[in-house]
């Protein structure tokens, strides 16, 4: 077996032994499942190993075995120890006994792991001792798949991420056991590993374990199958699961906010209920409304596809007259005005003399409203920075790991800065 990297979750109830082929496999998969995850911390400090919010012990490290890997669990504690079958076998009969439970794996197997709880459970092990016998595993289903096959269907996933993400998707470490399983990785313009981790299933499914708990079962492709776009559907369907998941929150947050408004037995008006939120809150807010606003604008009115005489305009024309468009006289209500209507007969998006506007003031400035606005504008700048400086850490840190993500972070401050360069606003 040699060096063989793992990580274990312990819960009040069982514990979890996940095994690995190298060091950043392992890491990638601790941050998966909790994002303070430390690969070599101190498994009895709550600060290295202790997920409070989940009350999970976490715990990495590595075993150097020639032969097998024996998981225990005896006296209130785990064990992985270097072992082989026949030490194995009397070890647990001796030592562990009827209060215990163990596992004992005889090779590496990617996507290998034991449970051991109320019972004894895995993959890829040769036995398990349940306290009274031994248990030899029970294959349900035989994996008679062959090298060939199992690379044709690495091979289109690989083609797939390059064709989705215009990169450059290769396979690489794939593994085969004729009759047990198969394994592989995807490499994304050279950087190991980030194209995902995927297993073979004994029924034909190519699963990205890479994924981690939130899709223990992404399937991304079949054996024998030979159409791409079913690996596009599958691809697009995880994501958009994240991405919903990631939302969640953010609808419910807005949800409540018109069921309250809607609630006539309440009263609260849209003033007295915003000025009620959390400055935080209301920024989250301020922004999902002004994302609604333009999305309705767009739907009514063909967004900005409208010219001054009303006739809608190509999309070639839209892009480039868009870039350089920074103001326009066709006049557009608020939010709040389109809630209140005022004065104006035909809802705010048109150039009807009953819409009003404001004149300078004498010292200078627009309205009476630009301190207000100024303060909306800065919090609203400081609220999307924050969200980008949030996706380049996550994202960096998701492709390159500890180890190259600083690198990756600088390629993304330089972007910006010349994104900022070339809109003519300094930094």
């Amino acid at each position: 077996m040699a060096k063989i990297f793992y990580v274990t979750e312990k819960t009040p109830d069982h514990i979890t032994a996940h095994f690995f082929k190298t060091e950043k496999e392992a890491l990638a998969y601790g941050i998966s499942e909790w994002s303070d995850f430390d690969m070599f911390g101190d498994p009895d400090s709550e600060d290295d190993s202790y997920d409070k919010d989940n009350d999970v012990w976490f715990e990495g490290d590595w075993i150097n075995t020639p032969s097998g890997i024996l998981f225990s669990f005896e006296e209130g504690r785990a064990y992985l120890q270097s072992s082989d079958d026949e030490e194995a076998r009397k070890y647990v009969k001796k030592e562990v006994g009827s209060d215990g439970a163990a596992i004992f794996f005889d090779k590496f197997k990617k996507g290998m792991y034991g449970y051991l709880g109320n019972g004894a459970d895995g993959k890829g092990f040769k036995w398990e001792w349940d306290g009274d016998e031994i248990n030899e595993s029970l294959v349900t289903e035989k994996f008679n798949f062959s090298k060939k096959e199992v690379e044709k269907a690495a091979t289109l996933i690989a083609s797939a991420i390059s064709q989705a993400d215009m990169v450059k998707a290769k396979v690489h470490d794939l593994e085969y056991d004729k009759g047990r399983g198969a394994g592989f990785e995807i490499s994304i313009d050279g950087d190991k590993y980030a194209g995902g981790s995927y297993v073979v299933k004994d029924n034909g499914d190519v699963v990205n374990a890479a994924i981690g708990n939130s899709h223990p079962n992404a399937v991304y492709n079949t054996i024998g199958n030979k159409d791409i776009a079913d690996v596009f559907i599958n691809m697009e369907k995880y994501e958009a699961n994240s991405v919903t998941e990631a939302n969640g929150q953010t609808v419910k947050e807005f949800g409540d906010l018109l069921a309250l408004l809607l609630d006539e037995d309440s009263g609260v008006d849209i003033e007295r209920a915003i000025n009620a939120m959390p400055p935080k809150n209301a920024r989250v807010l301020e922004k999902q409304i002004s994302t609604l606003y333009k999305k309705l604008f767009d739907l009514t009115n063909d967004g900005f596809n409208l010219r001054e005489d009303n006739s809608t305009v190509n999309d070639a024309t839209f892009t480039s007259e868009a870039e350089e468009v920074t103001t326009t006289r066709k006049t557009v209500l608020m939010f709040e005005e389109f809630l209140l209507e005022g004065d104006c007969k035909c809802g705010g998006n048109c150039g009807c003399t009953t819409t009003t506007t404001n004149e300078a003031n004498a010292d200078g400035t627009i309205s009476d409203d630009e301190d207000d606005e100024m303060e909306n504008f800065f919090a609203d700048v400081e609220f999307q920075v924050d969200e980008l400086c949030t996706y380049i850490k996550r994202e960096t840190e998701k492709i390159g790991g500890p180890f190259r993500s600083p690198g990756y972070e600088a390629q993304g401050v330089k972007l910006i800065k010349s994104t900022f360069k070339k809109h003519k606003i300094k930094i």
